[in-house]
């Protein structure tokens, strides 16, 4: 949870907190740096955008890491700060499964991990997707993680969370409201997807703590 909570500060800060906001564009496990006490901190803005205050989004050639991108970013180009959003939602899965975003080794309905949280979800088995390693993690933490998940990689950019939301559900000091949540569309049925040819990279869920930052930037 310190992790997820201190990733979501960062990204709040770069959304909300600077002069100018930014857009990290690449919110990936292995952009998220760990020092010996488990503090995040966001690494790598080599993609990352300047936002005016009077744009809700800009149009861009996408770019970043496959299978972390936000269906209107990657379909039509249009980047804001819920791109991020949605990225985060993937990373927090990837945290609370133990596994990458995206496995071909696996069967077809589990190789999209976002896809087979959705189908847990729908039959009522979130808790499967936990990783043996957190088996002592509460049930009622664990499944706020996921709902939250979910909310943060819903298809309309509008329904997602900000980032300053997010933390706060995490820090358990408002409600995720879950009644309305839809299939994630990115990666559903005619979408298990070839992939789009652009600056991309290959997912990794390895959270660093031993990388050089080009940047790095925490909540104040």
């Amino acid at each position: 949870m310190k992790i997820l909570v201190g990733t979501a500060h960062g990204l709040a800060y770069l959304h909300e907190g600077c002069q100018t906001r930014i857009v990290h564009r690449d919110i990936k496990s292995s952009n998220i740096l760990l020092d010996k006490d488990l503090t995040a901190k966001i690494a790598d803005f080599g993609l990352a955008r300047l936002m005016s205050e009077d744009r809700s989004y800009v149009s861009t050639r996408f770019a970043g890491t496959f299978g972390y991108w936000s269906p209107e970013y990657a379909m039509r180009g249009h980047l804001s700060e819920k791109a991020d959003v949605f990225s985060y939602g993937i990373v927090a899965l990837e945290l609370v499964s133990g596994r990458n975003t995206f496995n071909d080794k696996l069967p077809t309905e589990q190789a999209f991990l976002l896809n087979w949280t959705w189908t847990l979800h729908e039959n009522g088995n979130l808790m499967d997707i936990l990783d043996p390693v957190l088996v002592e993690a509460q049930p009622e933490e664990v499944t706020r993680v996921i709902e939250l998940a979910l909310l943060c990689t819903q298809a309309v950019p509008s329904v997602r969370p900000s980032m300053t939301k997010v933390a706060s559900v995490l820090l358990g000091q408002c409600q995720v409201e879950t009644r309305n949540l839809e299939k994630p569309s990115f990666l559903s049925e005619s979408s298990t997807m070839s992939r789009p040819q652009a600056s991309t990279s290959e997912p990794k869920s390895d959270f660093r703590n031993d990388a050089p930052a080009i940047t790095v930037v925490t909540a104040r």
